[in-house]
């Protein structure tokens, strides 16, 4: 016969080890990004910088200060997968992605005429 408590204990212990394991896999991600490029396209002007701002990530949530008109900060999660996802003040939304060698690429589309800023970022060590 099987033992209720037996299979209560069994998925708690299964559930405990798969919220670690996904914790852990988004804490790698954790540390300062450096910019490296930012790319305008489809804006009718070159970006207000070439150079993003540093993106720091802690304990999988995200943040830069896009040094625009007043405190333009970009907040926001990283997923497990390195799917990166982030709002600013201003309800715009940085979507992006970081690669296996710890370079985060990410987009934000800005008004209605399609102009997307680009924002690249590396890891440092």
């Amino acid at each position: 016969m099987i033992n209720p408590s037996r299979i209560f204990c069994v998925v708690a212990i299964a559930m405990a080890v798969s919220s670690v394991a996904s914790a852990q896999a988004v804490t790698a991600f954790d540390g300062t990004y450096q910019g490296v490029a930012t790319i305008a396209t489809n804006c009718g002007a070159p970006p207000a910088t070439n150079v993003p701002r540093p993106l720091t990530i802690s304990n999988g949530a995200a943040q830069f200060d896009a040094g625009m008109q007043g405190t333009t900060v970009f907040q926001g999660n990283v997923a497990s997968t390195g799917e990166l996802t982030m709002r600013d003040n201003l309800a715009d939304k940085l979507e992006g992605k970081i690669d296996p060698n710890g370079r985060v690429t990410g987009n934000v589309i800005i008004g209605q005429n399609g102009c997307v800023v680009t924002g690249v970022w590396q890891k440092q060590q």
